[in-house]
């Protein structure tokens, strides 16, 4: 096994016609650290929690290389308008294994293109019992490999080239073992890493903070924690008022209650729309999520690859950041059309096509229904189960759905009058009417048209199916890292969602 050492890294940096400032270079880098000791250790900026135990160990090197480390580079109390030096560390509102969304990928994508930025990969073998296999094959198959927290990105400006330099000599002179496994001009392939990293940080530095970029490693940097906070938003707005200004009614579908249980919404404007929040049941375990091919497949613990239903990767994507942005505010809510036919839908969904279906489908429930005492319409799934396909290759799936009209009582706490069950199966199945339930019950007509009702929203349990596949991934923490960097560069735009309908 050849490893390179730095002083050859350094010749080749000097060598390299990306070496100064160029637009398009990407500085790679493995390092393995067991058998090195933390005895001595600089003293960092704040609390030194944050930081991984490999930049502990070159704290001291770094310090003398005029670069401050800092477990928190939003701390209050070493947050500084104009920085003196630069600070190496991690962000408060960054958690490990949280991963950059669509638009971060493309910003940094564009600062990169245009000389902005630059980003170290650095894959940390600390506690591996075998380190020496993290550097065989290739850089990326150990990477994807490797757990979240062992895999680091480091984002820093052009402008702080030398710093970069100064960080690969101390490297060096700390004699922790690395090898260069890219050095070249691919956007992609700095993108890929940078869009998969388990641990993102930043360099923080004046010429850093001037960079114009989404990513939120270079929005994040200058700003302060809140007093008494270690995060840079109030409690309430993280996950609340700054998400949810411009979402449909927040709420969780098993607030509307069910037919043995009341709602407990207590909202005066009855919420409706369409909801999806169910967990998705699978015959197998999953261990991991793949994109290729245009295509999603679950990886089982047995090692063989399923296909999923197939369905437009624009369609499948924008559902996968629904299902991201619920988890951010804690909401199942889609869409729903108030009293005026003003639509509100999820961000995630505006101005896509499985948008657009969505406001289509929740206008359409009354067109069957009539001379109820209600004021809402919602459509909320109650169960998703994928089975194995007769082909043994593939993943099916049953959705069942619920087609419910909502009115208020004397408290103006939601309930429902009357849900109409509906089942479906597959891509191409039918819904199929089940039964009803609720206390207006009796009120509907014979002459309804249950047939047309689960036509006009079939739709609803494909939709429902990714939706809880998706949940199912995040509350197992499956890995999805295979693939995922094309994944998040699907285009999901499509039609523009009416404002009014």
């Amino acid at each position: 096994m050849e490893y390179i050492r730095q002083s050859e890294i350094l010749a080749k940096l000097r060598g390299n016609k990306f070496a100064e400032f160029a637009p398009v270079a990407a500085f790679l880098i493995v390092l393995g650290l067991s058998g090195f000791s933390l005895e001595s250790q600089a003293e960092v900026l704040g609390d030194s929690d944050g930081l991984p135990a490999w930049l502990l160990q070159l704290a001291d090197g770094l310090e003398g290389a005029d670069i401050d480390v800092s477990g928190n580079l939003n701390d209050r109390e070493w947050h500084q308008r104009s920085l003196l030096r630069p600070r190496l560390g991690r962000f408060p509102d960054i958690a490990i294994g949280e991963f950059p969304d669509s638009i971060e990928i493309l910003s940094w994508e564009e600062s990169f293109l245009e000389g902005q930025i630059a980003g170290v990969a650095i894959l940390d073998a600390t506690g591996t019992d075998h380190p020496e296999l993290i550097y065989e094959g290739a850089f990326n198959d150990a990477w994807i490999g490797s757990a979240d927290e062992q895999r680091f990105f480091l984002s820093y400006s052009r402008n702080d080239q030398s710093f970069i330099n100064e960080l690969l000599e101390i490297i060096q002179q700390a004699e922790i073992v690395i090898r260069v496994v890219n050095l070249n001009a691919d956007v992609q392939a700095a993108a890929m890493l940078f869009a998969t990293s388990g641990v993102r940080m930043a360099l923080d530095s004046n010429q850093a903070r001037d960079v114009d970029s989404d990513a939120r490693e270079f929005a994040y940097l200058g700003e302060r924690v809140r007093r008494d906070h270690n995060s840079l938003f109030a409690e309430d707005s993280r996950g609340g008022r700054r998400l949810t200004r411009n979402e449909p009614a927040v709420f969780l579908k098993e607030t509307l209650g069910t037919e043995h249980e009341a709602s407990t919404i207590e909202q005066i404007i009855v919420p409706g729309g369409i909801a999806l929040g169910e967990t998705a049941l699978l015959p197998l375990s999953m261990q991991k999520l793949l994109y290729r091919d245009q295509q999603l497949k679950v990886l089982d613990s047995d090692g063989k690859e399923w296909a999923l239903p197939d369905e437009s990767p624009a369609t499948v994507k924008a559902l996968f950041d629904f299902v991201n942005r619920s988890q951010q505010i804690g909401s199942d809510a889609i869409v729903d059309i108030d009293e005026r036919g003003r639509v509100r839908i999820s961000s995630a969904l505006r101005d896509t096509d499985v948008g657009y279906d969505f406001v289509a489908i929740d206008a359409r429930p009354f067109e069957f229904v009539r001379g109820l005492p209600v004021t809402k319409s919602v459509i909320i799934d109650s169960e998703v189960k994928f089975t194995v396909d007769p082909d043994a290759t593939s993943l099916a799936y049953e959705s069942v759905y619920e087609v419910r009209f909502l009115g208020t009582d004397n408290f103006a706490i939601a309930q429902t009058q009357v849900a109409l069950e509906y089942q479906a199966q597959g891509v191409q199945g039918p819904s199929t009417y089940e039964y009803s339930w609720g206390p207006a019950v009796h009120r509907l007509a014979d002459s309804l048209d249950y047939e047309g009702l689960g036509e006009a929203t079939q739709a609803v349990s494909r939709y429902a199916a990714w939706v809880a596949l998706f949940r199912a991934v995040v509350e197992n923490e499956v890995p999805f890292l295979n693939g995922r960097y094309e994944f998040m560069k699907i285009d999901k735009s499509g039609r523009v969602t009416p404002r009014r309908f």
